[in-house]
């Protein structure tokens, strides 16, 4: 009886565990900018569930962004008239166009953005929960962040301007880590151990043009012949489809094809690799058992950069049934969430 009692007490603490956000992740730092443009849902929503479980109220300062941890506070300032707010995620989204954030009715009017309905927005990461807390704790936290707010006392400091090359600046130091990284000897993978122990191939140095001779006298000049050497970034796969190490520089979520993507939900990790060719070769051979959608999840464990192969999206109950089908086909992995 008590063995039946503990079981059951783990399947109903198991969903709370799975919808903890990474903290591993940029955007779920205090500090963390974005820009963009803002938009608001209010009537048609009112009173209909949100991602995390409450009721959507269209009077309170909350807010819907697709991957940022709930309960985060941001400050959210309308570039336009300098206008702010602090809101609370607690919805996904917005997934139209260019769109990063969607706000309450009562965020949208506090920046003066109900006429417009789209604002141009810089968001800030201002308070992120580390653990768990009561809703009490946490009415409190918003509460005391919000009063210091008014009184002028911004509970992280304003974030610098950015140059409009400030994201290409970022993606390129990146790239250049990848780089360092791939010249050094690899440590072991996250979890798994890869089965793959070759090293990256080292580059060539580059060798110094030499000056073309002088053309003889009625003698043809044969050009000279120029060796095509291959980047060290892109490797082959036993598929033979090249992988580019460039278009998965970034900290996201992407498919097997390199394509930025935002699955929802609960997938099953299959694996986490420190080369990407490996974790694109077992994603290769998930996605031929056909039983979900295959994706690259990319981070950091320490300063080894990380290839998480995460099969599937859906609610938990169907991440459990993916779990077992994988099994079957000869993948072990466990429950994950995306966001």
């Amino acid at each position: 009886m008590r063995k039946q009692h503990l079981f059951l007490l783990l399947i109903l603490l198991l969903p709370l565990q799975l919808t903890v956000a990474p903290l591993d992740q940029s955007y779920n730092r205090v500090g963390y900018t974005q820009r963009g443009e803002a938009s608001y849902y209010a009537e048609q929503f009112h009173g209909r569930k949100t991602a995390n479980g409450e009721r959507f109220d269209m009077n309170e300062l909350t807010a819907a962004h697709p991957r940022i941890r709930f309960h985060t506070l941001l400050r959210v300032t309308n570039t336009r008239n300098n206008k702010s707010v602090i809101v609370r995620i607690n919805d996904r989204g917005p997934y139209v166009g260019d769109r990063i954030i969607d706000l309450s009715k009562a965020a949208a009017a506090k920046i003066d953005m109900l006429r417009s309905g789209v604002a141009p927005v810089l968001l800030e990461v201002i308070y992120v929960e580390t653990g768990p807390v009561t809703e009490r704790e946490r009415k409190a936290n918003e509460e005391r962040i919000r009063k210091q707010e008014e009184k002028g006392i911004r509970t992280h400091p304003p974030a610098k301007e950015e140059p409009a090359e400030g994201e290409e600046n970022k993606r390129r130091s990146v790239l250049e880590r990848i780089r360092r990284l791939l010249g050094k000897r690899e440590k072991a993978p996250e979890n798994q151990q890869e089965s793959n122990t070759t090293q990256p191939e080292q580059p060539k140095p580059e060798t110094q043009p030499q000056p073309e001779p002088k053309p003889e006298p009625k003698r043809e000049q044969k050009p000279p012949v120029q060796e095509n050497k291959p980047k060290p970034e892109n490797k082959e796969t036993p598929a033979g489809k090249p992988v580019d190490a460039e278009t998965f520089a970034g900290i996201n979520t992407y498919k097997l094809d390199g394509t930025i993507t935002y699955p929802n939900g609960h997938g099953v990790q299959v694996g986490s690799y420190n080369k990407l060719e490996t974790a694109i070769q077992i994603g290769r051979n998930v996605e031929q058992t056909r039983l979900a959608d295959v994706y690259i999840q990319t981070g950091w464990s320490g300063s080894t950069r990380i290839f998480r192969v995460i099969a599937g999206e859906g609610t938990p109950e169907q991440a459990r049934e993916l779990v077992a089908k994988l099994k079957a086909k000869g993948f072990n992995g466990f429950i994950k969430q995306h966001y």
